[in-house]
């Protein structure tokens, strides 16, 4: 039988969850239809791919190479409540970022209180970097984990997480007790994130391989055949990246905007007036994080494979774009985007669970100001990464509010 406080919880996240669901869904159908907001028309990402379904009708050989666009256009031919059921389903994507972040969180934090939880992953979904107008053009910075103007990366981004959630425990044993039901649901979870988007397996695909290399030679050859078996989850899920490079740049194709892959060296320094300054101004939180608990970072093999994998999507991001006029549209970086995000997810669920610890012993009526006076030896840790947290917070709830008002997500 619940008790008092765990049904409380239940219905404070559930009130948070539906809130949170209405809000997006007017925004999203304000995207869908171009609404005429104060700050402007909503235009953005997803009503140009939707105009892109229109022109080119309901086909995966001619520009759906995306399961969420596929999903919008066919829900969007429905009639004339066609723009609201995309908005919900672009709305319960949303929802469920929020849900599997608490997941995540509760995985590092097990003792961790579900509505906090679930309010911590909601603010994840919010923050970008710290703004400073005398260097920032825009809010909307280089190294931002969050935007709300394309479907296509909140669908990678919602699955991503559910796989890390199921990879969570599986990482670090994985050479004993992988099995064949775990090996299709990787398999079927990787399928369906390369479908959305590719840009997530563009990262941590790299890393998951150096990770497993590392694991073999040190085993030396035990567990090889479950080796075999985690690396084909990986490998099963790859043909779609194929299909998607033939859709988007094959020129026999009548959706193909005649644009390739290629390499190219520095010009994240040529596109952005403060580069430094962007980096350590979009990361400031996750750093300090970095810095404050490193032994927990680095001595954490989840942790460190999501720290290789934002370490490859920078790389990507630094060393490969689109070219043609896709080329300032900065394609390469959404994998880039996504692990910021995951950062900031780790550190706050790593942050709840030291302040949990930290609090512990705490009387009940005291002030924080005061408990903090007599635990001085670990105020630091929860001071700097708090506020640096906040900031990034309170820059990312004015980022909402000025998109809600109409403007285009990326030029504010």
């Amino acid at each position: 039988m619940k008790s008092r406080s765990d049904k409380s919880t239940i219905v404070k996240t559930a009130v948070l969850l539906l809130v949170s669901f209405v809000v997006f869904i007017v925004l999203f159908w304000r995207l869908v239809v171009e609404y005429p907001g104060p700050g402007g028309n909503y235009f953005s990402d997803i009503c140009e791919h939707l105009l892109h379904g229109k022109t080119y009708g309901i086909h995966i050989m001619k520009g759906e190479f995306c399961l969420t666009l596929l999903i919008d256009d066919l829900l969007l031919s429905l009639g004339s409540a066609g723009a609201w059921l995309v908005a919900a389903h672009l709305a319960l994507i949303v929802i469920l970022e929020i849900v599997f972040g608490c997941m995540l969180i509760k995985k590092i934090v097990p003792e961790g209180n579900v509505f906090t939880m679930s309010v911590l992953s909601l603010c994840c979904l919010m923050v970008i970097p710290i703004f400073v107008p005398l260097f920032n053009r825009h809010m909307y910075g280089t190294f931002v984990g969050n935007c709300w103007h394309n479907e296509n990366y909140h669908g990678m981004r919602a699955f991503s997480v559910l796989l890390l959630v199921f990879l969570f425990d599986l990482i670090d044993d994985y050479l004993k007790k992988f099995n064949i039901k775990q090996m299709i649901v990787f398999a079927l979870l990787l399928s369906i994130i390369n479908a959305i988007k590719p840009n997530f397996i563009l990262g941590f695909a790299p890393a998951l391989l150096v990770m497993m290399i590392a694991d073999i030679i040190r085993s030396k050859g035990e567990g090889f055949f479950r080796w075999v078996m985690f690396g084909m989850s990986v490998l099963i899920s790859l043909p779609i990246l194929l299909w998607q490079y033939f859709v988007a740049f094959d020129t026999s194709v009548e959706t193909s905007e005649g644009v390739s892959l290629i390499f190219v060296v520095g010009d994240y320094f040529k596109l952005y007036a403060h580069p430094i300054l962007d980096f350590f101004t979009g990361m400031a939180f996750p750093l300090s994080m970095l810095i404050l608990f490193r032994r927990e970072f680095f001595g954490n093999r989840f942790y460190k494979l999501c720290m290789g994998g934002f370490v490859v999507a920078f790389l990507e991001m630094f060393f490969i774009a689109e070219s043609g006029e896709r080329f300032v549209d900065g394609n390469m970086g959404w994998g880039l985007q996504f692990f910021i995000y995951l950062m900031f997810l780790l550190g706050i669920a790593e942050y709840y669970r030291y302040v949990l610890a930290y609090m512990s012993d705490r009387k009940r009526g005291q002030s924080i100001s005061s408990y903090l006076q007599t635990k001085p030896e670990g105020s630091v840790k929860v001071l700097v990464p708090g506020l640096l947290f906040f900031i990034h917070l309170a820059f990312g709830v004015m980022y909402f509010a000025i998109v809600y008002t109409g403007v285009t997500g990326y030029l504010v």
